[in-house]
């Protein structure tokens, strides 16, 4: 085979792999077009409220009454009667919770058993800390 030859067919099997390539890659983008249109959107599903409520932090009867007194949004009922928020009212009761409105946080022992004995032990020092502060803005 002269060096011409070579040439040509090289060439030709080049042009066929990029010819194949491009078949295959507009094939893939109609699949992933197909599966994922570019006008989808995603949906979050709701939660229940002993999810919303392990979210927050709190009792799910704490945050049932936080709704009732109409302190916290109101879920959504379900047929089941089974109550349900969004990711926004999570939020919601979570902001309640940290702006200082009445909420009991519960510890989980089983998750937060290792935080709790550090806490617990660094509490002498945080407090003698905190009453080192306070002493010193008096003066």
């Amino acid at each position: 085979m002269n060096v011409i030859a070579r040439y040509i067919e090289k060439a030709s099997t080049s042009a066929c792999i990029t010819q194949r390539a491009e078949a295959l890659s507009a094939q893939l983008r109609a699949v992933g077009e197909r599966a994922f249109p570019p006008n989808a959107q995603k949906y979050l599903r709701s939660f229940s409220s002993e999810e919303g409520a392990e979210v927050v932090g709190v009792s799910d009867g704490y945050l049932r009454q936080l709704s009732l007194d109409g302190l916290a949004p109101a879920p959504d009922l379900a047929n089941s009667r089974r109550r349900s928020y969004s990711l926004e009212q999570i939020n919601e009761v979570a902001t309640l919770a940290l702006t200082g409105k009445p909420c009991t946080i519960q510890i989980s022992r089983n998750r937060n058993e290792a935080f709790a004995n550090l806490l617990m032990g660094r509490l002498p020092e945080l407090y003698a800390h905190l009453r080192g502060q306070s002493a010193s803005s008096e003066e």
